[in-house]
Parts: C-alpha cells; sequence; structure tokens
C-alpha cells in the first residue's frame, strides 16, 4: 500500500477549490434568462433528462387580442350580415386550430379557407360550425371533398359534374352545399356570364348529392355581386345567399347588404380599418452570440462587414421560408447586414444597442405597444413563414 504524498494532496485540494470557483463565476455571471410567455412549449420532454427544441424561433400568438379582434369586427358589421371567419394560410400564420377557436368563440358562425386540408384539419379538432373551401379543389381531390361535411365552392361544369358523382357514390346522408364562385370583374377564377352561371346552376339543382347555397366574389363591389344574383332569380333560380370578401373600401363604408361577410387581415390586426383591432402575434427568437467585427472581416461566404460594428446572430434563415430583414432588440431598430442566403443563421447590426447580451429577446414581426411601441408588421405576412416554427398561444 503505497503513502500518500502530503504535497499532492494539498496540490490536489487547491486545483479542485480554484474549478469551484471558476464554476461558481461562470454561474453568477450567466445571463439570466427570463422566459417569455409560452416559451417553454417549444421544448417537447423525451424523459427525465431528455428534452428538445421544435425550433430555435417560434410565434407567440395573443389569444385575447385574437377574440378581441373578432367581436370588434362583429360590432362593426352591419345587423344581419351571417359572419364568416377566413383562417386559411394557417390562420393567417397565426395557427389554424387557435384563430378558428378564438373567433368562434367571438361569436363568428361559419369559417373559411382556401385548402381543403385546413378544412379537414379543422373537422379533425372538433370544429362542428360550416367550413367553407373557397378555392374549387382539383379533380383528384373530388373524392375527399365527397366524404366531408363542406361547403364547396365551384366554377367549373366538369369538376361539378364530377363532384356530384363522387357525392352520389359514397352515399352522404345530406346533400353538399356548393357555392358559384363568379369573377365580377375579368379574372382567371370564377365564372363570367350569366349564362355560364344558369348552366351551373341548373346542373347542381337537378343532382340529388348537390344543394346550392349561394354566389360568392372575392373582387368588386357588393352592389354588383347582388345585381347579378338578382337576374339570375328572376330566371327562377333559387339563390339563399351571396357572400364576398370583406375589403378594408366596404368595412370603412359598411354601405352594404349581403348575406354572409368574410373577414380576414381585420381580424388579425393586419388592417387598419376597425376601430379597436390589434396585431395579434410577434415572431421571437434570441441572440446565440455576439462578436466584434473590423472593416473588411469576412462575415460569411465571402461577405464582408463594411464597418466596424457588434454582430448579433440568431438562428433564423430560409428554413424558415420567409427570411426578415429588420428587427428589434431591447426597443431597438436593428438592420440584418449579412446576405440573406443562410439556411439556419441571420447576423443583425446591435451596435447601438446598449447592455446587449447573450439571450436578448429579438422580434422579427409584430408590435410591442407595451414595450417600445415598434410595430414590424409590413409588408410581412405570417402566412408565409414555415409551419415548421411553433405558434404558441399567449393566453392572459
Amino acid at each position: 500500500m503505497c503513502a500518500t504524498d502530503p504535497g499532492m494532496l494539498v496540490k490536489s485540494l487547491l486545483m479542485a477549490v480554484a474549478a469551484l470557483a471558476v464554476l461558481s463565476l461562470a454561474v453568477s455571471t450567466a445571463p439570466a434568462i427570463e422566459q417569455s410567455p409560452g416559451e417553454r412549449q417549444r421544448f417537447r420532454v423525451l424523459g427525465p433528462l431528455r428534452t428538445y427544441t421544435t425550433s430555435q424561433s417560434w410565434i407567440e400568438v395573443d389569444y385575447g387580442r385574437l377574440a378581441g379582434n373578432a367581436a370588434a369586427v362583429l360590432r362593426h358589421l352591419p345587423a344581419g350580415a351571417l359572419p364568416l371567419a377566413m383562417v386559411q394560410g394557417n390562420g393567417y400564420g397565426h395557427g389554424l386550430d387557435l384563430a378558428a377557436k378564438a373567433f368562434m368563440g367571438a361569436g363568428f358562425q361559419e369559417l373559411g379557407v382556401n385548402d381543403i386540408n385546413e378544412a379537414i384539419t379543422l373537422r379533425q379538432e372538433g370544429v362542428e360550425v360550416p367550413i367553407h373551401v373557397m378555392l374549387q379543389p382539383d379533380y383528384l381531390t373530388a373524392r375527399v371533398a365527397a366524404l366531408e361535411d363542406l361547403e364547396i365552392y365551384v366554377e367549373d361544369l366538369t369538376f361539378t359534374k364530377l363532384l356530384c358523382s363522387e357525392t352520389m357514390a359514397v352515399k352522404r346522408e345530406r346533400p353538399m352545399q356548393v357555392h358559384i364562385m363568379v369573377a365580377l370583374r375579368p379574372a382567371v377564377q370564377g365564372v363570367v356570364s350569366k349564362e355560364d352561371a344558369l348552366e351551373l346552376i341548373e346542373y347542381i339543382e337537378a343532382c340529388s348529392s348537390l344543394q346550392l347555397r349561394g354566389l360568392a366574389a372575392d373582387y368588386g363591389l357588393p352592389e354588383e355581386l347582388q345585381n347579378f344574383a338578382a337576374e339570375l332569380s328572376q330566371t327562377g333560380a333559387s339563390i339563399k345567399a351571396v357572400n364576398m370578401a370583406a375589403s378594408p373600401h366596404m368595412l370603412r363604408n359598411k354601405g352594404y347588404a349581403l348575406d354572409i361577410v368574410r373577414v380576414g387581415a381585420a381580424l388579425y390586426g393586419q388592417q387598419e380599418t376597425v376601430p379597436g383591432t390589434r396585431s395579434a402575434a410577434r415572431w421571437l427568437s434570441r441572440i446565440v452570440s455576439l462578436r466584434k467585427v473590423a472593416e473588411g472581416d469576412v462575415l460569411h461566404d465571402g461577405h464582408r462587414a463594411k464597418a466596424d460594428m457588434e454582430v448579433a446572430v440568431i438562428y433564423h434563415g430560409y428554413t424558415d421560408a420567409y427570411q426578415v430583414d429588420e428587427f428589434v432588440v431591447m426597443g431597438k431598430k436593428c438592420q440584418r447586414v449579412d446576405l440573406a442566403n443562410s439556411m439556419h443563421v441571420t447576423m443583425i447590426n446591435v451596435s447601438h444597442v446598449a447592455g446587449v447580451r447573450v439571450g436578448d429577446l429579438v422580434r422579427l414581426h409584430g408590435c410591442s405597444a407595451e414595450e417600445d411601441g415598434i410595430c414590424l408588421k409590413k409588408p410581412l405576412s405570417l402566412a408565409a413563414v414555415s409551419i415548421g416554427v411553433p405558434r404558441i398561444p399567449k393566453w392572459d
């Protein structure tokens, strides 16, 4: 048995004490990062010791603001108009299910989408109100549509015949509600002539598994659609409802009388047309590193810094499907300094941001009236942001 060298023991103890001191210093100087509302939902727990994050950025959606916007829009609509909330494009990028529940809770009675897959998703989530599929599906999707309790918009006789055949083949319990899309102005989508509209109406009325509900238009004036419907009704056509997208002009003037009014951007606070509506989402990330660079230093891919600056790196790139050029850090607007050609990384100039630290929040989109009054909502549409970026509800 070997005797322990007292000198070696003392040296080992001193090294251990020094290591603990360094660790203690590192912990005490590490930034205290307070999670934003709901941010921990980015992480998925695999076990007691293992988690993973779904994305390095996230979109925080204020559920209360969505519901508040919907209530403000409902107060603004003419009496008697049935309100239809558009939730296409993943709820304008705010989250399909989240937006649908907020609007239905506020009093909207029907929902609209353009993608039949979103309509089916809503049904799977338990949504029972009428769901309008505003774009005529492709021919191969007719059987899928026939199986679902949806309202389909048609503009083509060939597709309508196929839809009739498929709805009869699946032996639906009740006829499928259909709307005819009308092109009031020169356009690619929608029937143009009254003759084409009458042909569609006659075929739909002859099909026992289809039932005509009304006419719809995306562009034009409400009175144009109403006049079109009136002329068709004079021939004996049974049109129960006309509906049109609520443009900013319509929402400002309210001088119209439609059976159904569908509202989109105003519900998300993306149009300044209805008093009381506010932006309901913020796209956020965090600074992962800070670097001092000198003029001429290589940033990446041969791109060089144009001046001395402090650069913050965040994980945001073209995998997010939409790349941002302007950001907010600690209440200051900051600009991108790279070439926007990275899959995962963005570099921004934070030289003018006093006290900036690793871990600080970076806002890529949205308003923060309470903090700094800065809005980054135009021209960005959150519908363009990849569904891989999680939409996280902020409920308070």
